[in-house]
Formats: structure tokens, sequence, C-alpha cells
């Protein structure tokens, strides 16, 4: 948008990005970083979270991600962070808007930390729950099955699931034969 935003050399290295380009340009306090598919208001929360996380270090969150109420999993000004970009509003517009600015600049801490929170929110929504929370449509059977010739490997897994549910549930009757069969003699 051409707005100009100051940002320590510190916490413009956050992000690869930046850092990339200081290495090019040179990292001097008055250089400036083009940036035009970010808006400013976005930038704004990101040289926030940057100036922050520039003197601490961001949370690292296990994989897979605990349950559990998510303020327990990160600190209290990243909670608070995540409350300033309106991470419950329906649907979370400014925070997917961060996270894809975050994703262009680079910065996998914040990005880390806006899918956690949002992983932990939708866990126990239903798919439909999930399209209305995000404020998509279900996909048409066409997509889906566009997506499964797009990226073969979807069926694959899907597939590997079923014969691993189903192999599950041969071994617990068969396992439940040999116990009843035993316990007769």
């Amino acid at each position: 948008s051409g707005d100009k935003l100051a940002v320590s050399a510190k916490a413009a290295k956050m992000s690869v990005f930046a850092a990339n380009q200081m290495e090019i340009i040179g990292d001097d306090d008055d250089r400036e970083i083009k940036l035009p598919l970010v808006k400013t208001e976005h930038l704004r929360h990101i040289i926030d979270w940057c100036e922050h996380h520039a003197e601490n270090n961001p949370t690292e969150f296990a994989s897979p991600l605990p349950t559990g109420p998510f303020e327990h999993l990160a600190t209290a000004w990243e909670n608070d962070f995540l409350r300033r970009i309106e991470c419950d509003a329906v649907p979370p517009t400014m925070m997917s808007d961060v996270a894809n600015a975050a994703n262009f600049m680079h910065i996998d801490p914040l990005i880390n930390l806006i899918c956690a929170k949002l992983a932990l929110k939708v866990r126990p929504m239903s798919p439909d729950e999930i399209y209305d929370y995000f404020g998509v449509s279900a996909p048409t059977t066409q997509q889906l099955k566009d997506l499964e010739e797009t990226y073969p490997w979807l069926k694959e897994e899907e597939e590997d699931e079923e014969e691993a549910v189903g192999e599950a549930a041969g071994g617990v009757a068969e396992g439940a034969a040999e116990v009843s069969s035993s316990s007769s003699s």
C-alpha cells in the first residue's frame, strides 16, 4: 500500500524473506524492504509479533498438539496477540490474512502459532461446522474427484487407513474368538 513502517533489524530478520533481502541490499537501519503483497494492517501485527519475539523465544508446539485449552500452550502475550488479530471472529478473516502474510514473509513460528490455535479450535467440529466457521461451502462431488485426480496420494492414504482399520477390527474379532474358545475348555 506504500506505507512505510519501522522495524528493528533483529525483528525483521525473524522473516526469512526480510533476512534474505537485507543480505542483498544491506541491513542498514534506513533500508527499505518492499512488501507489495502484504497489507499495512497485517504488517503492523506481524511487526508487533516480530519485535516481541526478537527478545522472547516464540512458543514451540508439540506434534501432535495436546488436548486442552490453547491458552495453556502459548504465552499470555501470544494469547493476547491472537485476540488482537480476532482469532475468535467467524470467519477468522484477519487471522487468516495475517497467516498468509506471515507465510509470504516466511515466518514459521508465527504461522505455527496461528495454525495451532486454529487446529485446536476446529478439532471438535464436524466438517460442516468447519465449513461454516471459515465461511466456505462444502466441496462438490466433482471438486473432490478433481482433487483425487490432481493429488492421487489422497486416495492412497484413505485406502491405507481403511485397510488398517479393517485389519485392526479383524484382529480384535480373532482375539475375542481365541478368548472365548480358551475359556470354554
